[in-house]
């Protein structure tokens, strides 16, 4: 009996009302894209990735973090809190040969993007 295979997710979605920083799209290889300074508040990191392999993201003063890819689209959803920076950054992604994947990065002023409970699964990383 075949496993019916999980939907891809844009991780921008799990930002919910979040302010959208830089949107990858859907993917292979490496990205860099440039952040701006915040002021506090919370920096959201949602990732999506498929294929064997590893993601990783950095996203410098505001952390880094590794995915451990599978066959089945997983992703997660990483806070950064009271990160008030006067400078600009930048996010760097890295991925294995074999990984598709996609990264958003967000930022608003309280704690939790307002988002719908479908993009609820997005929230704990799986893999």
């Amino acid at each position: 009996m075949a496993t019916a295979r999980a939907p891809w997710r844009d991780p921008a979605q799990a930002l919910g009302d979040a302010t959208v920083w830089a949107s990858s799209g859907r993917r292979t290889g490496g990205w860099e894209a440039d952040l701006p300074a915040s002021h506090g508040g919370t920096v959201w990191v949602s990732t999506q990735c498929e294929g064997w392999g590893t993601l990783t993201v950095d996203a410098g003063r505001y952390g880094t973090s590794t995915e451990h890819c599978s066959e089945q689209p997983d992703g997660s959803l990483n806070a950064f809190e009271g990160m008030g920076t006067r400078t600009a950054g930048q996010v760097k992604v890295t991925a294995g040969p074999g990984v598709t994947w996609a990264v958003a990065v967000g930022w608003n002023p309280g704690k939790m993007p307002a988002s719908d409970a479908d993009d609820a699964a997005m929230t704990t990383p799986e893999n």
